[in-house]
């Protein structure tokens, strides 16, 4: 069980040595999940520069709940990477019937390497996409938990139950706890001023999703 405060120097130098943490633990870079999207929408070369042709992971799975990002759907026709650069518009991150058909369809059977949560920034819709996606991942796979110190009062889109509603810091500190209590489940939590790293224990998969539900029903 490890929990620490990590003060790298910027977002990226933060999240190329998570990455680099997961690269070099596995021969195989399997997947790749970004939530969400937003980023690529308006600056299409951070997933074609950065997690593309950085990491060159054999896939790379995006999902996001805006609209599609002609730009980057012709950089993906262009070099014909459809069945490796899989993209979901239109999914909301708090739909968990809608990510596990995700994952289901474009890597059925395969756990994940890398899940970058970059969404709503909100606790509920956060929530349930930890408690979906983390089972998926592989034993010592990261979760990189983007703006956890966002207040829900200063995200423009929040509504006013976000906003009347716990910050997303909530969940990092449950994470936290599990990780005291639990190691097999989170093995690790690793905190900047941008980023929570979340990396999974060897648990079963239903041992991790039970964990998970547990540790909301005592939020």
């Amino acid at each position: 069980m490890s929990i620490s405060w990590t003060p790298f120097p910027s977002r990226l130098n933060f999240l190329l040595t998570s990455v680099s943490l997961v690269c070099l633990s596995t021969r195989a870079f399997l997947a790749l999940v970004l939530l969400s999207l937003k980023n690529a929408v308006h600056n299409p070369l951070v997933l074609q520069f950065f997690f593309w042709h950085l990491l060159s992971p054999r896939k790379l799975i995006c999902v996001d709940k805006a609209k599609n990002s002609p730009f980057l759907q012709d950089y993906i026709d262009q070099r014909a990477l459809g069945d490796r650069f899989c993209t979901n518009y239109g999914v909301d991150q708090a739909d968990k019937p809608a990510l596990e058909a995700i994952l289901q369809r474009d890597i059925p059977g395969e756990a994940v390497d890398l899940i970058v949560d970059d969404a709503s920034h909100l606790y509920p819709q956060t929530r349930a996409t930890l408690e979906t996606l983390f089972p998926k991942l592989r034993n010592e796979g990261l979760y990189i938990l983007e703006d956890w110190k966002a207040l829900p009062e200063e995200i423009s889109y929040a509504t006013e139950t976000d906003k009347q509603g716990p910050a997303l810091r909530q969940l990092v500190h449950e994470c936290q706890a599990l990780c005291e209590s639990r190691p097999d489940i989170i093995s690790s939590v690793t905190i900047n001023q941008y980023f929570a790293a979340i990396k999974r224990g060897p648990a079963p998969t239903e041992s991790c999703r039970d964990a998970l539900e547990q540790m909301r029903l005592r939020s």
